[in-house]
């Protein structure tokens, strides 16, 4: 059975003239101008539809990430005054220890021995009491 004989005749496929099987499939070269008009703008309105969507998402995004950032800022501006504090404490402190570091360097220079060993003894003492007081 050949090919031509099993295309049925109702089908309007005309193998003699191959262009109207094209523009059956196909359309024709200039193509119906409403239905191509409609697809175009159903096509853009699509298209309209996905970019207001994933703009959506994106605002929600930046939205996030600034309010991420605002905390993060907060945050960095309380470490820096925590810091400044510190500074602040770790200065006095520092001055105090040299202090503290003058007066045994004038106790060890004076000769007294015997003051030596009751500083040593309390030193001794506080330390054995902060090991009991942590065990």
């Amino acid at each position: 059975m050949a090919y031509r004989d099993r295309i049925p005749a109702s089908s309007g496929a005309s193998l003699t003239n191959p262009s109207n099987a094209r523009n059956e499939l196909f359309g024709t070269r200039s193509g119906n101008a409403p239905d191509r008009r409609a697809l175009a703008e159903h096509t853009e309105h699509m298209m309209e539809s996905e970019n207001d969507r994933i703009v959506g998402q994106l605002s929600q995004k930046i939205q996030l990430l600034k309010s991420l950032t605002i905390s993060i800022g907060d945050e960095a501006r309380a470490d820096n005054a925590m810091l400044d504090d510190m500074h602040g404490d770790f200065s006095s402190t520092s001055n105090l220890l040299g202090n503290t570091m003058k007066r045994l360097k004038g106790i060890t220079n004076s000769g007294n021995g015997r003051l030596m060993c009751y500083l040593v003894a309390f030193v001794v003492f506080v330390f054995l009491v902060i090991y009991w007081l942590i065990r």
